[in-house]
């Protein structure tokens, strides 16, 4: 197998998305998650009203006449406020119901400004995970010591493909967990660290993870990462 999972130029997310604001009050806290009920889906959510912009998909929309360079493939989404920040996420095509980049993109939306998108409390809507969940919350303190509205402008995203129709799940995740980032920085290996120079165009002294660390699996053979028309970066075993 020979696969080489190319990016595209890193964009900013307010040049191809209208963000609209979500301008609750929030004190930053998550309400507790309650024990399953049958026929419920029961996640994490924000302690605050329902989002100024009421759905997910209603709070990042693509701007006419703009699109993303892929539908499905890996996509990280870089932040600089309060303190540098990274995700890796992963769109597969191989799903009977696929879920495209898009819609990942405009759920994460949701989740970094710790926005409620559900009428009820727990019920449905988005999961924010911890690490999300911190974030959201010093984010949000941020903006308001400052007296600022959040719309984003500080995000930056890169979306890569093994080509249309070929980015199946199982070589996806090797590719995730190949490139997200260690929770202690200074361990990250040099495709990491590459992979932070094309997000920010610079190296931070300390990037925050919002991945979740799993146990990386060796990478299938002969793949290989290419970031902005680099030389390609033949993932390795750890």
């Amino acid at each position: 197998m020979s696969s080489l999972l190319t990016f595209a130029p890193r964009l900013k997310l307010s040049d191809l998305f209208t963000v609209k604001p979500d301008l609750t009050a929030w004190d930053g806290q998550y309400d507790a998650v309650p024990r399953p009920r049958e026929g419920r889906s029961l996640v994490r959510t924000p302690a605050r009203g329902l989002a100024s912009f009421i759905s997910y998909a209603r709070g990042l929309e693509l701007v006419p006449g703009k699109q993303l360079p892929h539908r499905h493939g890996v996509y990280v989404i870089g932040f600089l406020d309060p303190y540098p920040a990274v995700y890796v996420g992963i769109a597969a095509d191989d799903k009977a119901k696929p879920e495209g980049i898009l819609k990942r993109l405009q759920k994460h939306r949701v989740k970094v400004t710790g926005s409620h998108v559900h009428e009820a409390k727990n019920l449905g809507g988005i999961l924010h995970p911890k690490r999300w969940g911190d974030f959201a919350a010093s984010r949000h303190a941020d903006f308001a010591s400052r007296g600022e509205v959040d719309l984003l402008e500080d995000v930056v995203i890169m979306t890569g493909s093994l080509g249309e129709g070929a980015n199946a799940k199982d070589v996806l995740q090797s590719f995730e967990q190949h490139l997200s980032l260690p929770r202690k920085f200074k361990q990250s290996s040099s495709l990491c660290l590459q992979l932070v120079q094309a997000v920010f165009d610079h190296r931070p002294a300390e990037v925050y993870s919002l991945n979740t660390q799993r146990s990386r699996r060796a990478p299938p053979g002969g793949v290989s990462v290419s970031f902005d028309g680099q030389p390609p970066i033949r993932l390795e075993a750890r």
